[in-house]
């Protein structure tokens, strides 16, 4: 759980560098929000976790080399505690599905409004996950996926 004067520490992994930088300086500009890294392959994404700890990843599902639903596999196995979002350009019910049973705590459209992401990164942090629009604890989320 992050206290609110404690910033969210967040990783940025896309593979477009001109998506992975626009979000990160527009995530910049966020009070309680913390950039410490970015990167353009799975395999960055799982070094920089390691290194810098992030409380939130904010992961493409399309990445060179180790796509970001093995990334966050191996996230989660190794540091539970990070919050994995996954971000895709492609939205459909059964990659959500495969990104919640992977360890996600989110899954989002590259489309969606600066406003509603960064409530995303702030709620995920605090141990929620979100299916759709809705807000959901880990229990819900597990009932959901039965």
């Amino acid at each position: 759980m992050i206290s609110r004067s404690t910033p969210i520490t967040v990783l940025v992994v896309d593979d477009s560098p001109i998506f992975r930088d626009g979000l990160s300086r527009a995530l910049d500009m966020v009070d309680d929000i913390k950039i410490i890294g970015v990167g353009g392959s799975g395999e960055q994404a799982l070094q920089q976790a390691d290194q810098l700890q992030p409380n939130v990843v904010l992961l493409d599902v399309n990445l060179p080399g180790i796509n970001g639903l093995q990334v966050t596999r191996k996230l989660k196995s190794n540091q539970d505690k990070i919050a994995v979002i996954i971000i895709t350009a492609h939205h459909d019910t059964e990659q959500v599905i495969h990104a919640l049973r992977t360890g996600a705590a989110a899954y989002c459209a590259k489309d969606i409004h600066a406003i509603k992401l960064i409530n995303i990164i702030r709620e995920v942090a605090s141990g929620y996950y979100f299916v759709g629009d809705e807000r959901k604890t880990k229990e819900q989320v597990d009932d959901w996926l039965d």
